[in-house]
């Protein structure tokens, strides 16, 4: 009987515990309101709350250990700690779902409810819940995938535009955005568990030209960032996360005499990939070799299409294969498949004309091993969603296509939510901001889920998903301010 206290979850002390000793006095009110006092034996149990300081990497294992090893708190256990707060031979349960009262950039405080009783009147361990053979019921909650805004602020009055956004560890953001006078900033920003968001650091990285932004993080502690310096170049950094969360360049270099339409991604631990336009429009694929001391070399280069390479979107398949959506010669819209070997080198596997002039503002995500996900604009047309399946040649072949907006369909930010949904953040044209849920069937056939304007004024966007039920947009509005949003998934 008793399960032990995990050895990885902090001790209670008592400086952070409130313990109401049981009473063997037990009153009851009548009906005719006469109070009543019964006495019974020795052993009533105690009463406590406390509030544990849990690591965010930790915050799994208290729930783990309150719903599957102590049964929904319906079994007891032993801790060490219990006889440091005076109670020898005595074992403890969670009175009720351990509630997180708040949510910090490295930990969180939960309070947790306990009962105290002596062991030797604790009841023996229930099994946990089965269906069948020893299955769990453990559901979640089923979302209706509305979304609501939560929390808005804007943070930075003078220009936010160029936006690109990363979740860096749970509670902790990234955003590398054209700030004043279109200057390159990196800024560092937590949220807590009601998702309100706090700046942490400001970076202004380049005085000149911050534009073109596309920012990956390679580490929980270092960040690589591809832009445009001004004029022609493309420009890549790396900042690293200082301790008190200061922001430190630690490389950089013009990577190119001309770049712009970028899309930087991580391939793996040692490298990164870029697709980006060259001086003549042309698109190129670059890789970047990371060193163990954060220093950058390119290590391939590959021209993959003479003629342009704009509006470039780039995601990984897998550990030695990338896809790209971009924009071709006249905004034709194509799909590529590129081999990354294991010394760098790049060879086009597929490519796929999906449509004359439907190529603008591209937005490309990975919905599962063998299927993407495009947001884009056709250039004489609406907003379109498309869905295409990867074969195991790596060729690509278009399942579905969904006309969202008649209109337009400029600044595209697309998003996973689940395997059976997506979010968008686009602009219809004029000013508006939208944003958009749809559902993707078992054929991968898209429909419109949920629509609404999320602002009047809505262009620059970047989406990002946060945790299972959260999603946050940075976003340019009226006077090209900047300003971010959190969205709940209902």
């Amino acid at each position: 009987m008793a399960v032990a206290w995990p050895e990885n979850l902090p001790p209670v002390e008592r400086k952070n515990i409130n313990i109401v000793p049981g009473s063997n006095l037990v009153r009851t009110r009548q009906l005719s309101g006469r109070i009543e006092a019964r006495r019974f034996g020795s052993g009533a149990f105690a009463r406590a709350t406390a509030t544990l300081r849990i690591p965010n990497e930790l915050v799994g294992a208290v729930e783990y250990f309150y719903a599957r090893t102590c049964n929904m708190g319906a079994n007891w256990f032993t801790a060490d700690w219990l006889a440091t707060l005076g109670y020898t031979d005595h074992v403890a349960r969670i009175a009720s779902y351990p509630k997180r009262k708040a949510k910090g950039v490295l930990k969180s405080d939960y309070a947790v409810r306990f009962w105290i009783a002596p062991a030797a009147v604790a009841w023996g361990d229930a099994e946990w819940p089965t269906l069948g053979p020893g299955e769990p019921v453990l559901e979640p909650p089923e979302l209706d995938y509305l979304l609501v805004q939560i929390y808005n602020v804007e943070h930075d009055a003078g220009e936010g535009t160029n936006n690109s956004f990363v979740l860096v560890q749970p509670g902790l953001l990234a955003l590398a955005y054209a700030g004043s006078g279109s200057d390159g900033y990196i800024k560092l920003l937590s949220f807590d568990a009601d998702y309100t968001i706090t700046q942490i650091s400001n970076f202004e990285h380049d005085t000149n030209n911050g534009t073109d932004n596309s920012l990956v993080k390679i580490d929980d502690t270092h960040l690589a960032l591809v832009y445009n310096a001004g004029g022609n170049p493309g420009n890549i950094k790396i900042f690293e996360i200082a301790a008190d969360y200061s922001i430190n360049q630690v490389e950089g270099f013009q990577y190119s005499v001309y770049g712009s339409h970028h899309s930087l991604i991580k391939l793996d631990d040692t490298r990164l990939v870029l697709a980006h336009a060259a001086y003549e429009g042309d698109g190129w694929i670059k890789v970047f070799e990371i060193a163990a001391d954060y220093s950058l070399t390119v290590v391939e280069n590959m021209e993959h299409d003479a003629l342009a390479g704009a509006y470039n979107s780039l995601v990984k398949i897998d550990d030695s294969h990338i896809a790209l959506a971009y924009s071709s010669g006249g905004n034709d819209g194509y799909i590529k498949t590129f081999e990354i070997g294991s010394d760098s080198s790049i060879t086009q596997l597929g490519a796929l004309w999906h449509g004359s002039q439907e190529a603008i503002y591209n937005s490309l995500i990975k919905l599962d091993e063998t299927h993407l996900a495009l947001a884009c604009r056709v250039s004489n047309s609406g907003g379109v969603i498309k869905t295409f399946e990867i074969g195991p040649d790596y060729s690509i072949t278009q399942l579905s296509s969904l006309e969202h907006d008649v209109n337009y369909a400029y600044y595209n930010s697309l998003v996973k939510i689940d395997d059976t949904h997506i979010s968008l953040a686009y602009n219809p044209g004029g000013n508006p901001g939208n944003m958009k849920t749809f559902e993707i069937a078992t054929d991968y056939s898209i429909s419109l889920h949920d629509s609404f304007q999320y602002s009047t004024y809505g262009t620059h966007h970047s989406l990002i998903k946060i945790d299972d039920t959260h999603l946050a947009l940075a976003h340019a509005a009226g006077e090209s301010d900047g300003w971010i949003k959190v969205f709940r998934i209902d």
